[in-house]
């Protein structure tokens, strides 16, 4: 019995030391610890869940599907490692897999589904995967698996710890509610949004966890809306100019701003979202800044550049990473291959072969781009 609680401490220990690094971004040392971790427990998924953990940070696609394989292969039923696996096949254009399995991962969603990550990760593969009916029938799916889960939850009593905070049980009761609120803004039933968000609040959810539901809630609920005539402000650089940089201050700064996606509808920022939120950026808003301009008349465009050979270094080793491909070509053949090519495949598509203006770069060739360029004139 000493052996095993000795043993137990020492796999406690090494997880600690491990995610103590990761804090500090020393990630080949956390690999290192769980690494070795995983050496002296073979049978214990945790220092598995470490080496993802490390794979999630450095933003290495190839990397940490290895690592999700790996950790799958101990714990084969992991819901949440599933979905950041097919999450990978799907930016790789493997449209057979996720046609596959993704109808799998929500049958196990049935009655299983727990937490808000894993709930988000799901939401995302139907958004960018599927199309029409199959991506309405898929949420709705997704709606009653969160429902369910809710109903199971509610049972439960919210705990705190001493200093008063919410324990980790509580905490992920919560964020299920919140997440059954996400999947009706993405369903585009506001009345049933407005109302769970209405009950967050009266049921006591604590501000930190259900603020930008309720923010969201309060633009719908005015009234005007929508609100044309609000000030907007539109991130209208192509990516790797500095947008993430620039939704993170104005976040700072007090606007409701998001980047890239709607991280409550796990969607690509679209026209639902102009009307819900204060600021955007990156290339969903680029493509038609034109249009945005003439719809919200009193908005603000904030046009972020880059040189263009450090933005080529840096744009190609996004798409290798996200992709697979390198060049702009391979862009557009690899996202031709699977069903999100409706949405960004159409906005790459405006940006990069709009006949406006032609640019030689060395690893992408000749590059029309509409408008938006990479680099000071």
């Amino acid at each position: 019995m000493t052996t095993v609680s000795q043993n137990r401490d020492g796999l406690n220990s090494a997880i600690e030391t491990g995610d103590s690094l990761l804090a500090q971004g020393l990630y080949a040392d956390a690999d290192a610890v769980f690494e070795a971790a995983a050496r002296e427990w073979p049978d214990d998924p945790q220092p598995l869940a470490g080496l993802v953990r490390v794979g999630r940070k450095r933003k290495d696609m190839v990397e940490l599907a290895s690592r999700l394989e790996r950790f799958l292969q101990l714990c084969p039923d992991a819901l949440e490692a599933k979905a950041n696996l097919l999450q990978i096949v799907a930016r790789r254009g493997d449209a057979r897999m996720v046609d596959t399995e993704l109808p799998m991962l929500l049958d196990q969603a049935d009655g299983q589904l727990s937490d808000h990550e894993t709930g988000r990760r799901l939401l995302h593969l139907i958004q960018f995967c599927l199309a029409g009916s199959r991506r309405t029938n898929a949420m709705k799916r997704l709606h009653e698996c969160v429902e369910a889960s809710v109903s199971g939850l509610s049972a439960r009593s919210p705990t705190s710890r001493p200093d008063g905070n919410l324990d980790d049980r509580a905490r992920a009761d919560w964020l299920m509610n919140v997440f059954l609120s996400e999947i009706q803004l993405a369903l585009g039933d506001y009345e049933a949004f407005c109302k769970s968000v209405l009950s967050l609040g009266k049921r006591g959810c604590p501000n930190a966890l259900c603020r930008d539901v309720t923010r969201v809630r309060d633009k719908i609920v005015a009234s005007r809306f929508p609100d044309f005539d609000q000030p907007k402000i539109f991130g209208i650089g192509l990516s790797r100019t500095g947008t993430t940089s620039l939704n993170v201050a104005l976040n700072r700064l007090g606007f409701h701003s998001i980047h890239w996606i709607n991280p409550m509808t796990m969607d690509l920022i679209g026209q639902p979202d102009f009307v819900l939120y204060d600021a955007f950026a990156d290339i969903p808003v680029s493509y038609q800044f034109e249009q945005l301009y003439h719809t919200f008349p009193n908005s603000k465009f904030v046009f972020t550049t880059r040189d263009a050979e450090s933005w080529e270094t840096s744009i190609i080793a996004h798409y290798r990473n996200n992709t697979g491909v390198a060049d702009i070509q391979g862009v557009n053949r690899s996202l031709a291959l699977h069903r999100f090519a409706n949405k960004p495949g159409f906005i790459y598509h405006n940006l990069f072969w709009g006949a406006v203006r032609i640019i030689e770069t060395p690893g992408w060739g000749k590059l029309n781009l509409n408008r938006s360029v990479a680099y000071d004139e």
